[in-house]
């Protein structure tokens, strides 16, 4: 991966561990995205198919512009060393979406006034 797009990623993960982007579900499946500015960034988890031999999973990280044009794409296959840090970045993201973290904190908050 190019370090233009290793220091997107590390920035992009830097902003979400600090709840500074925001991240949404996207219409596509295990794909999410976020606005940057004028711009936006998405982030998709291709699943490999058991009944395809050669098929691999990979994540796509993908740069749209701000008339909903994608501009460029990132792709890392599970095999790759750059598929850990498009891995994390895609859990980041997921986590923000679904906002886990603060259901799990509305959720022990509730058990507290239960018990």
């Amino acid at each position: 991966m190019l370090d233009k797009y290793k220091n997107l990623v590390t920035k992009l993960l830097n902003a979400t561990s600090q709840k500074a982007l925001p991240w949404n579900k996207t219409s596509r499946e295990n794909e999410y995205e976020a606005a940057v500015g004028d711009n936006s960034v998405s982030i998709k988890r291709h699943f490999k198919v058991d009944n395809i031999p050669d098929d691999k999973e990979f994540i796509s990280l993908f740069v749209w512009n701000r008339f909903g044009d994608v501009v460029d794409e990132v792709r890392a296959y599970s095999y790759s060393e750059d598929f850990i840090n498009l891995a994390s970045l895609f859990d980041a993201a997921e986590s923000a979406a679904i906002r886990a973290e603060d259901i799990l904190d509305e959720i022990l908050a509730d058990i507290s006034r239960i018990g």
